[in-house]
């Protein structure tokens, strides 16, 4: 009989740190050369290379107050459907115009990368298709994924169907 497996306390939480305390072994990229310009251009590409298109950066803040957080809304097309990924930057204990900056781009670098990532999980899986995770459903503000998320199923991507278990066939014998 195999043992019960006990995982160690906190294994399974992550935990956000500050900017100021970024080191590349959690938060890689931190101090990219890289422009926000640049690192847009590249998420731009990626995004085609995955079959998205018409990308546009939003930026803005998530959460008020100390819970506060600059970051990107990422928008785009696929497969004639709006989608949306989102970043938060790091936060900041104190902010600071450079800091801002360097933090908004470093969020940008972590979608780059998670892209590229998702190119090669494509070539290694076939019939994977990262992008429609982050499709919008319909009638909602929600992605597929935030909303498999809620409501532990998978999202009608098509209002005009019935919603519910229906399904409508017909039985042929031969």
């Amino acid at each position: 009989m195999p043992a019960q497996f006990i995982p160690d306390e906190n294994t399974s939480t992550i935990k956000v740190p500050f900017w100021e305390d970024a080191r590349a072994d959690y938060a890689p990229g931190y101090a990219t050369r890289k422009s926000a310009e640049q690192i847009q251009s590249e998420i731009a590409t990626l995004v085609g290379r995955l079959g998205g298109q018409a990308v546009v950066f939003t930026q803005g803040i998530y959460g008020a107050g100390d819970n506060k957080r600059y970051g990107y809304q990422v928008s785009f097309n696929f497969l004639g459907r709006p989608a949306m990924m989102q970043v938060a930057a790091l936060p900041m204990r104190r902010e600071a115009p450079g800091k801002k900056k360097s933090a908004l781009i470093h969020a940008l670098y972590t979608i780059a990368e998670q892209l590229r990532v998702q190119i090669v999980a494509r070539v290694m899986s076939p019939g994977y298709e990262p992008l429609v995770q982050f499709m919008l459903v319909p009638g909602t503000d929600k992605t597929v994924g935030e909303l498999v998320l809620i409501s532990n199923g998978v999202p009608n991507l098509n209002p005009s169907l019935p919603s519910g278990d229906v399904v409508y066939g017909e039985i042929v014998e031969e």
